[in-house]
């Protein structure tokens, strides 16, 4: 397939990008390839430095947050790094205040039983501080699964 065909590059995945210690440099190298590079994060991994490289290079950053609070975060994402609840949103300010008009922030929120409490709180929070928010609610058509 010719290069010039393809326009845009995602780091995501099952998992967190930023655990990968040479996250940078393929971000680096992804931006001399493609012009929109897309993001998926939980901003677990980041730092105030580590934002400032990642606005420089991506088109878009989709940042999972399922809750509204320190002690629904922890129920939910269950993190074992350095962030909490506070630090991530410290980190999502931080990005709407420091990117360029064309750069998007979008907030990703699945819905599901230790949140479906706060989903109406976390819209109303998120949708005017950051350009995008998502709401999800799970299905699995598959395997008849209940969510």
């Amino acid at each position: 397939m010719d290069a010039e065909v393809i326009a845009s590059e995602a780091q995501s995945g099952y998992g967190e990008f930023g655990i990968d210690t040479d996250w940078k440099n393929k971000i680096l190298y992804a931006s001399s390839c493609f012009k929109n590079i897309h993001l998926v994060t939980n901003l677990s991994c980041f730092d105030k430095d580590d934002l400032k490289y990642i606005l420089q290079y991506a088109s878009d950053i989709r940042i999972s947050i399922y809750c509204i609070d320190n002690e629904a975060y922890k129920i939910i994402h269950n993190p074992k790094m350095r962030f909490d609840f506070n630090s991530i949103k410290e980190n999502i300010l931080f990005l709407m205040h420091e990117k360029k008009n064309d750069r998007k922030i979008i907030l990703n929120y699945i819905e599901i039983p230790e949140n479906k409490s706060q989903t109406k709180s976390w819209i109303k929070f998120w949708k005017k501080r950051v350009d995008l928010v998502e709401v999800w609610k799970p299905h699995n058509w598959i395997y008849g699964r209940e969510y």
